[in-house]
């Protein structure tokens, strides 16, 4: 899963190509994505005085925007703590920060099990084979060199 960051700035890519550099600049730069469902977006609009333009004029625009990114559509919901603080507490964490989802990738990798191993670890270097498929003549191992003796 993309984090919501991610999610946001590939929907504000799509705004800007249908409503140009500038209104998207004015109108959607600064909100952000803090949390997703299969059914609802969250929006939190970062300046008061685009919380009721966004709300009235952008919605349905920003819905089509992250629907053309995650592949379904979802209900938007636009949020401001100044201008409705109790929808606000409804939808936001009482911390006022919103936690970002777990990406798997940057988790700790657990690996499988070693794959078991011949008894004989000799026998690993005697085959191999080239890229054709035809085995290779069995690699000599270094002869050891000869305990030297003593004349006594």
């Amino acid at each position: 899963m993309q984090s919501f960051n991610d999610i946001w700035n590939l929907a504000l890519k799509e705004l800007t190509e249908v409503h140009g550099s500038t209104v998207s600049d004015l109108w959607f730069t600064g909100l952000s994505l803090c949390d997703l469902t299969d059914s609802r977006a969250v929006i939190v609009c970062d300046m008061p005085f685009k919380y009721k333009i966004l709300k009235s004029r952008y919605i349905e625009s920003i819905s089509d925007a992250i629907a053309k990114v995650i592949g379904f559509s979802v209900e938007v919901v636009i949020v401001s703590k100044t201008n409705d603080p109790s929808e606000y507490a409804s939808f936001v964490p009482p911390t006022g920060s919103v936690p970002e989802p777990v990406n798997l990738a940057d988790l700790p990798q657990t690996h499988a099990p070693e794959p078991a191993r011949d008894e004989n670890p000799a026998a690993e270097d005697e085959v191999s084979f080239f890229s054709s498929g035809e085995e290779a003549p069995a690699a000599k191992k270094p002869e050891q060199p000869a305990a030297k003796q003593q004349n006594t």
